[in-house]
């Protein structure tokens, strides 16, 4: 028997700042620092979005749709792809994160790569002092998914490089504020420059557990009854946590109904939370929020 209670209030939704790349491109001087300060500054979400970036939509269909033929790969083929040595943040993981409940999170699938660089590092000793980030990045036999790499590496990099203009922007920005004499030390972008640990994920969520699937009009009846409230929504997502980079660049994502067919997704698809608020980024635009370094 199913009970009824009353609709949790939704959290307040926001509109992201949204800069066009052309802009954020030609930039020289001040010319976004009211956009900086209204996504970044005390009263901001956080996050912004950037559109127009040249060759995005066509890089970030090129990886998307690789992500359930990864997924449904063989088990002994997903089992060469896990890297234990970094806590899986190399390679495939599957059920090795927890939710909020502390339960293991076997909903999406995750594949971890360095965008920039294949072997981030040469020194033995440094890697295996931070496995997480230097370890060497883990692909599938090019007889099993040749287009993989490729296709991550170069959305990756799209990510990195605006991202690098947006660090340049917020330096200006510093700069000006702080007087040309006490720059930000380091300055955001060289340090964002040097680094050798970028670190991108494509996530892919598996279907839900269902009773039934009515192919004539592809509706959905859940197994789980998520009419008691909060908790049993909640369940299913990530514990909250806090991006260990400067900055995180988010794709909006790709909706893969029951036939296979992928439909670009509607803006809830690709939605992120900050302070209670939701922001979604949306087609052709990508989706920038500060991290933890920045933040410190």
């Amino acid at each position: 028997m199913h009970g009824t209670t009353a609709a949790a209030a939704a959290p307040p939704r926001a509109s992201a700042v949204v800069i066009q790349y052309d802009r954020l491109a030609a930039a020289t001087a001040s010319e976004l620092d009211a956009d900086l300060e209204e996504a970044f500054g005390p009263s901001g979400l956080g996050a912004l979005t950037v559109s127009g970036v040249p060759g995005y939509p066509a890089a970030r269909a090129s990886l998307l749709r690789l992500a359930p033929g990864l997924a449904a790969l063989p088990a002994d083929h997903l089992a060469e792809l896990e890297d234990e040595a970094s806590c899986y943040s190399f390679g495939w993981s599957h059920g090795k994160e927890t939710l909020a409940g502390g339960e293991p999170d076997v909903h999406k699938g995750s594949f971890y790569a360095n965008p920039v660089l294949d072997t981030p590092t040469q020194d033995a000793t440094l890697a295996r002092a931070h496995p997480a980030y230097l370890r060497p990045n883990v692909w599938p036999d090019e007889s099993v998914m040749p287009e993989l790499r490729p296709s991550f590496m170069q959305l990756g990099r799209l990510v990195v490089d605006v991202g690098l203009l947006l660090m340049a922007a917020c330096d200006r920005y510093l700069a000006a504020r702080t007087g040309a004499s006490a720059p930000p030390s380091p300055p955001l972008r060289p340090a964002l420059e040097r680094s050798r640990n970028h670190k991108a994920r494509l996530l892919h969520y598996f279907p839900p557990r269902v009773e039934s699937v009515d192919p004539a009009v592809g509706s959905v009846d859940a197994a789980d009854d998520v009419s008691e409230g909060d908790q049993a929504r909640k369940a299913v997502w990530c514990g909250w946590h806090t991006d260990h980079g400067m900055l995180t660049g988010v794709w909006y994502a790709r909706v893969w109904v029951w036939t296979g067919v992928g439909v670009d997704g509607t803006p809830t698809t690709a939605c992120w939370q900050t302070w209670r608020r939701c922001v979604a980024p949306t087609a052709p635009k990508r989706g920038v929020q500060r991290g933890w370094c920045k933040r410190v």
